[in-house]
């Protein structure tokens, strides 16, 4: 079987909103951290990252992720009044074997 995940990663940036701050610079940043900082040495994902996470998850159920996991950031203003979000998407397809019942 064949999948795409998607996760949507989704911060309240009302709270430290200011007009002094380049916020597509510090959004990204931000983000980056939560979704896919890397170790020292460079070469994996630090722990306590989502894609961390869920690779060491998917690797313990045996599922391959048959292409790279794909991340887009970026800002956006749900209600303009109100609610500003900085939002990652983080994307992959997952190919896995499904148990198919016997007659």
């Amino acid at each position: 079987m064949t999948e795409e995940i998607v996760i949507k990663v989704i911060l309240d940036k009302q709270v430290d909103w200011s007009e002094d701050v380049d916020h597509e610079q510090h959004v990204k940043k931000h983000l980056r951290r939560l979704v896919e900082a890397r170790t020292a040495d460079g070469r994996s994902c630090a722990p306590g990252t989502i894609r961390y996470a869920l690779a060491n998850r998917l690797e313990i159920e045996r599922v391959a992720v048959s292409a790279p996991m794909s991340s887009e950031y970026g800002i956006s203003a749900r209600n303009a009044d109100s609610l500003v979000t900085a939002e990652a998407h983080m994307s992959m397809t997952c190919t896995y074997s499904v148990a198919a019942p016997t007659r």
